[in-house]
């Protein structure tokens, strides 16, 4: 793991969390001290949430859905931390992507995206329920 010291000579960057990172959620302490940039939709609807019990997967999914989440600029430190939490190249891989912010702001963000074939067996496998996907106009958001 590298430490603050190592990584400081990188700038932040904008990472968009949509489930267990979220406000109020349990993982949310990760981001709890970086830069709020607001609650954003993915621009595209091209993605699918599928519920893994405790937390949730984003799948790309063409003509799917928008996801709805938040965006936070993160330094790197937090980003390593973040990478190492979702499995990244493992678990998900991370993915830039554009998003739109509630103020209407077009942001560039990180996300953490699962491939679709992984999901389903990792959701039959854990014969969860999907209860905490929940449809919200044209997206879907984690509750």
């Amino acid at each position: 793991m590298y430490g603050r010291e190592t990584m400081n000579n990188n700038k932040p960057q904008n990472v968009f969390v949509y489930g267990s990172l979220k406000k109020g959620f349990g993982n949310h302490d990760f981001v709890a001290d970086q830069n709020f940039l607001g609650s954003a939709k993915t621009s595209s609807s091209d993605y699918m949430m599928i519920s893994l019990g405790a937390f949730p997967a984003v799948c790309p999914y063409p003509g799917a859905y928008k996801v709805t989440g938040e965006v936070y600029e993160v330094d790197p430190y937090t980003m390593h931390a973040l990478d190492q939490l979702e499995g990244n190249g493992r678990l998900y891989n991370r993915e830039q992507r554009d998003f739109i912010l509630d103020s209407g702001r077009s942001v560039k963000a990180w996300v953490y995206l699962m491939n679709i074939n992984v999901a389903k067996q990792l959701f039959s496998k854990n014969n969860t329920r999907a209860s905490s996907v929940q449809k919200d106009g044209d997206s879907l958001v984690w509750l």
